[in-house]
């Protein structure tokens, strides 16, 4: 209640604000209880025909008068007295001001938190519901308007799944890319208690999802990116569970099908498909090379080139990553691809070229123990290429291989227990002293390991056979 020296101040205000034309109401006269209305009815109802025009309503005087009594309340947080002077302005002038609206829905939200009689509750979310639809009335629809009063049935009366999907919908239609960013997790909620509600299908959530991701997408472009990714992540997941290939692919197949040289849609598949993992379907290779045929681009070859080695098709993942290398500027990355190709070539038994990329990834990235650690299987498994696979020649490569191992340990700890583990495996098959002895050769003499590794190592005793 408005006490004497808070009247006495508003008096001056008002005095300076109306040149004197108008006074308050006698300081003595006291105010109405706090949200004694809601008691019994909704302080504002549908049956308020409340008219936007004219702009100060019927008495623009007295508007102006209310309206400064409950602001200068409001300013202090006494929303209590402030609402006795807002209900007139919004009954009479709402269209006078934008913070009306603006400054009701947040009282209202307080009252309603505080509000314990669940009756009483119930009317003042129906006024802070046509707080939002008195101020579309009156300034005109947006979809941040109706996004917000979705966000408000999603608060406060999460039962209504139907309609705070349906406001949500017009929202985003309505702005589209320009939609704000606070309005699309709500927005992910409202689709996936639809979908729980049994009133969409997962086809209709991945559509939904589809026009989410096409606005983060856009947006990401524009700038702000934290807030755009942050969103992502939010609504990821939110709809994660929907978002596996068996949902996603029918959906992203009809929309491929029907514009296949767009590229704005081959983007969004790409990234819808990437990031629900389905990078081995064949609409997203199909996507992808698309894509990168029309722009180049590192990643896309190194995936390209991930799922042709998945596939068996290794001549092709050579050519992706090599194409991955060519246009990649980070060092780290170029060494990881020079290893896959290193790798492939291990598997096709080009034992020489292997070496090779495992050497130039080593060049790149020095402390990375990895490439030794191929360098020396590639070794330890050159008996037959070096040998009968049995006897002398087949069993000093165990030497150079070993030296690769100890190699990876020194410039790489994170592998010294994997390097170790194989230094052990390959002790047994060294040569023995005797084998040594008939050959001139004692332990810690120089050797040179011919055929196609051409190392000088160290000799080394094994066991006696």
């Amino acid at each position: 209640m408005t006490d004497m020296k808070t009247c006495t101040l508003l008096n001056l205000m008002f005095i300076t604000l109306l040149g004197g034309a108008v006074l308050m109401e006698s300081c003595a006269a006291p105010t109405p209880a706090i949200l004694h209305e809601e008691k019994t009815q909704p302080v504002i109802s549908q049956d308020d025909k409340t008219a936007c025009l004219p702009k100060w309503g019927p008495d623009s005087v007295e508007t102006i008068k209310q309206i400064s009594l409950y602001s200068e309340f409001f300013k202090q947080g006494n929303y209590k007295d402030a609402v006795i002077h807002w209900r007139y302005v919004f009954r009479n002038a709402p269209g006078a001001r934008l913070s009306t609206f603006v400054d009701g829905a947040k009282m209202y939200k307080e009252f309603i938190d505080q509000e314990k009689d669940p009756a009483v509750k119930e009317k003042l979310i129906d006024t802070l519901i046509l707080i939002y639809d008195k101020r579309m009335e009156c300034m005109g629809v947006s979809g941040e308007v109706l996004g917000r009063q979705a966000i408000e049935l999603l608060n406060y009366r999460p039962q209504e799944v139907a309609l705070i999907y349906e406001k949500f919908e017009k929202a985003i239609q309505m702005d589209k890319e320009k939609t704000k960013s606070f309005l699309l997790y709500p927005y992910a909620l409202a689709i996936a208690n639809m979908e729980k509600a049994g009133k969409l299908t997962k086809d209709k959530v991945v559509e939904a999802y589809s026009l989410i991701a096409d606005i983060i997408d856009k947006n990401l472009k524009k700038g702000n990116k934290q807030i755009w990714q942050d969103v992502q992540r939010d609504v990821d997941a939110v709809l994660a569970g929907y978002l596996d290939c068996e949902s996603m692919k029918p959906v992203l197949q009809r929309q491929y099908d029907a514009s296949p040289n767009d590229e704005e849609l081959l983007n969004k598949i790409y990234n819808q498909m990437r990031s629900a993992r389905c990078i081995t379907d064949p609409l997203f290779l199909k996507v992808t090379e698309q894509l990168f045929k029309r722009k180049p681009d590192s990643e896309m070859a190194r995936i390209l080139a991930i799922t042709n080695s998945n596939a068996g098709n290794y001549a092709q993942a050579e050519v992706y990553y090599r194409e991955a290398i060519k246009l990649e500027e980070d060092k780290e990355k170029k060494a990881e691809y020079y290893m896959a190709l290193a790798e492939i070539n291990y598997r096709k038994d080009d034992f020489v070229s292997a070496r090779n990329y495992a050497q130039q990834a080593a060049s790149l990235k020095p402390n990375w123990g990895k490439p030794y650690l191929l360098i020396g299987d590639l070794y330890r498994a050159s008996g037959k290429k070096c040998g009968p696979g049995t006897g002398w020649e087949s069993q000093v490569v165990t030497w150079p291989a070993i030296d690769m191992y100890e190699k990876a340990k020194a410039v790489d700890p994170s592998v010294a227990t994997e390097a170790t583990q194989r230094i052990n495996d390959t002790r047994q098959y060294m040569p023995s002293q005797t084998e040594c002895f008939f050959r001139n050769l004692k332990e810690g003499d120089p050797f040179k390991v011919e055929c196609w590794i051409n190392e000088m190592t160290t000799v080394r005793y094994g066991p006696e056979q």
